[in-house]
């Protein structure tokens, strides 16, 4: 009565009373007594289920110690002798999830091998032991990607599958055991067939599976992984919402001892990032933020995903200093993202994506403090990653854009040609590799269009200026009004189609120049550290539809705006844009707007106008106009001076 009691898995008590049993039933059996094996046995699956409760390790240690003892009193001929030796496979197995030693690993196959090889062909307990040998085979296949282990899963869930029928309390098991498995081998060969496949069991084997079963969790986190494959190639965010209640469920049934908590807290957080990356909606960011930090606090310093979940975590708060622009998160994500890449050994095969991320960072880390080498580390990274990437690689894009977007970043800083070609063709290679779908697609057009731009105005080639053009209309064409980066997009459009405005002198294209730049200045944050350039290609357009048309509403925007520009300026921002893409259209007139400028604050243009002055040489862009005017501004200061004291 007791042992059937102990047989349900939700009857803690029942369980803790028949381990007790047993613990006093194996005194009274001492070793050489006929049924010391059975009893060794019932002990240990007793502990192993109570370990699976709370994930005390003492209990499945001794679990483990109980089933090879047991073991060692079986001849090789004992009809139990397929029972004792999954026992113990399972066991090491649950021992390598927590502690992930693949010699765990290994002992756990080949002892649940060892079980296949001893079936008879009818044994009742046949689908459980081709289940437990898939799985170990599954976990071998994850680090080692060896084909044949693949192989084998996928056959062996097969026959599992047709072994069982609905009925089985275990079906639901072995149904989230095949899906994870076709979804693997979708990975590999890309066989839609075998997605669509995954999806329909493992929805199937979550819709067989109580509220109580302890594997739930489990069977959403693979339901949740499957869909995660189907949303990355047609994008649908139906997909994304169902993740994000998958995920929920699965964080709210799991135990937070369970081992695989950390990996459900992380899961759910990286679709909420997604979601965010594609919606903008602020709420997704900031509790993938905090789902990402919570992991941190409860890992283990040696957890093997660690990179994992640290890469995770300053991801976000880099999406989160893009939006809000606060330099503490870029020194957090710079501090998380460079602790991954130490962590990461060379033969890791998510290296390239956490050196690609280091990289970015480092770019971020330039362009805000102009620190040369954090660009030139960006680009050595960035060159690492691209020559380890084989051509065919789905990442490849990310890493040739990334890439690029580095190698324009130093032509603007050195004006070395042969980077701002290294540009322009790792920019073709990467939007030929975008999808039209790829949520990344708008940004690579971006890097792309500078990159042009740049060129068309060193070799005044129509063609290129033309090119970036269509590629900023698209940029701007794939980003939502959402989207931070938008007043970005359209801030390159509008300079682009100034310098088609300065080419063909047509009021449609100034026309458009204004209106592209009044709406990045209308999305555009007041943190953004790109505002004031925005500002002032606006007003630079503005004063050129002044002069041909002299309406007075221009002149009061136009002097309105500089003013802003020379409050919002920073010392060393005062020419550059964040991007460094292009020193914008708006500073070279300041010179020809010193009268208003000393009309309206003449203290703000001169104080402005030295600090810049006081940080670059004579060499630099834009030196001996910015000289000039404060000349005349100094000259204004001294004649209001000398009138002041006349008045006297």
């Amino acid at each position: 009565m007791l042992y059937n009691r102990y047989l349900d898995p939700s009857d803690l008590t029942a369980i803790r009373d028949a381990v007790k049993h047993h613990r006093d039933t194996l005194l009274r059996q001492p070793p050489g007594h006929p049924h010391r094996a059975i009893t060794l046995t019932n002990l240990g699956n007793g502990l192993r289920r109570i370990y699976a409760r709370g994930y005390n390790f003492p209990d499945l240690e001794e679990a483990i110690a109980l089933f090879r003892e047991a073991i060692q009193l079986l001849s090789l001929g004992d009809p139990n002798r397929p029972i004792y030796l999954n026992n113990l496979g399972s066991a090491l197995w649950d021992r390598y999830k927590r502690e992930h030693s693949t010699s765990d690993l290994t002992a756990a196959i080949a002892l649940h091998q060892d079980v296949i090889e001893s079936l008879s062909p009818g044994d009742s307990n046949r689908p459980i032991y081709l289940s437990n040998l898939a799985n170990t085979l599954q976990e071998r296949y994850m680090i080692d990607h060896d084909p044949w282990d693949l192989v084998q899963v996928v056959s062996l869930c097969r026959d599992v599958e047709q072994l069982s029928s609905q009925s089985d309390p275990n079906h639901a098991s072995y149904l989230n055991n095949l899906g994870s498995a076709l979804k693997h081998r979708y990975e590999r060969d890309r066989n839609a067939s075998d997605l669509m496949e995954a999806i329909k069991v493992c929805r199937l084997s979550v819709q067989l599976c109580s509220q109580k079963d302890p594997n739930l969790p489990i069977f959403l986190y693979n339901l949740m992984s499957v869909i995660q494959s189907c949303y990355l190639i047609d994008r649908d965010t139906s997909y994304l919402t169902e993740m994000v209640i998958l995920g929920r469920q699965a964080i709210v049934l799991c135990s937070t001892s369970d081992p695989k908590y950390p990996s459900y807290l992380n899961n759910l957080g990286s679709v909420l990032r997604d979601r965010y990356q594609r919606d903008h909606n602020t709420p997704d960011l900031e509790e993938a933020i905090t789902l990402f930090q919570e992991v941190l606090q409860i890992l283990s310093p040696g957890d093997p995903n660690r990179p994992i979940y640290l890469n995770n975590s300053g991801q976000a708060l880099r999406d989160r200093y893009h939006h809000d622009h606060n330099p503490s998160d870029l020194r957090k994500a710079s501090s998380l993202i460079r602790e991954v890449e130490q962590l990461c050994s060379p033969g890791d095969p998510n290296r390239s994506i956490y050196v690609n991320n280091l990289g970015k960072v480092l770019l971020d880390r330039y362009l805000l403090h102009r620190n040369l080498p954090d660009l030139m580390e960006a680009i050595s990274l960035g060159l690492e990653v691209v020559r380890r990437c084989p051509p065919a690689h789905p990442n490849r894009a990310i890493y040739v854009s990334s890439l690029g977007n580095a190698f324009l970043i130093r032509y603007l800083r050195h004006r070395d040609v042969s980077d701002l070609e290294e540009a322009v063709s790792l920019g073709r290679e990467a939007v030929q590799r975008y999808t039209l779908k790829d949520p990344n697609r708008a940004s690579c057009l971006k890097n792309l269009g500078n990159a042009l731009r740049s060129r068309y105005l060193l070799e005044n080639d129509g063609s290129d200026l033309a090119e970036a053009i269509l590629l900023d209309q698209e940029a701007v064409q794939l980003c939502s009004s959402r989207n931070p980066n938008r007043a970005s997009y359209l801030n390159d459009l509008g300079s682009s189609l100034w310098h088609r405005y300065l080419q063909n002198n047509t009021a449609a294209d100034l026309a458009d120049v204004i209106t592209v730049h009044q709406e990045a200045v209308q999305l555009c944050s007041s943190r953004d550290l790109n505002r004031a350039n925005y500002i002032g290609n606006l007003a630079s357009a503005l004063w050129e539809r002044y002069q041909q048309e002299h309406t007075s509403s221009d002149l009061s925007e136009v002097i309105r705006s500089y003013l802003e520009v020379l409050r919002l300026r920073s010392p060393t921002r005062l020419i550059r844009s964040k991007s460094g893409h292009d020193p914008g259209h708006g500073y070279k007139d300041w010179y020809d707007q010193v009268d208003t400028i000393a009309e309206r604050d003449l203290q703000v243009g001169i104080q402005a106008f030295e600090k810049w002055l006081n940080l670059h040489q004579p060499q630099d862009l834009g030196y001996s106009k910015v000289r000039r005017g404060l000349a005349k501004l100094l000259v204004y200061q001294d004649k209001e001076t000398r009138e002041n004291q006349g008045s006297e």
